[in-house]
């Protein structure tokens, strides 16, 4: 068998894969006032979803808010992801 070899991702695909990837994903109700809570802090969601279960997940875009597999809201969150984007950046721009 031939010893394979991956293929080099295209810059396209790379920062598809970046968005894409997520660092935590939990899953959290909605309080009567429309927020949700997730490390310590709370995201305001809208009362309407009030009682729903949410899932809240965490990207290099921000903290993104999901119901049912529809997407709701994001925040950009730089002080979690700005460590993990810094990498990638300093790579894709400065080398």
């Amino acid at each position: 068998m031939k010893d394979a070899e991956a293929k080099p991702l295209t810059d396209e695909e790379m920062e598809k894969v970046i968005r894409e990837l997520f660092f935590e994903k939990v899953e959290r109700t909605v309080k009567q006032n429309g927020k949700v809570k997730f490390e310590g802090k709370r995201y305001h969601v809208g009362r309407k979803m009030s009682g729903e279960t949410v899932e809240v997940t965490v990207t290099l875009r921000g903290v993104e808010v999901w119901h049912n597999g529809a997407f709701v809201k994001r925040w950009k969150y730089w002080e979690y992801v700005l460590g993990i984007a810094a990498g990638y950046m300093l790579e894709k721009y400065l080398l």
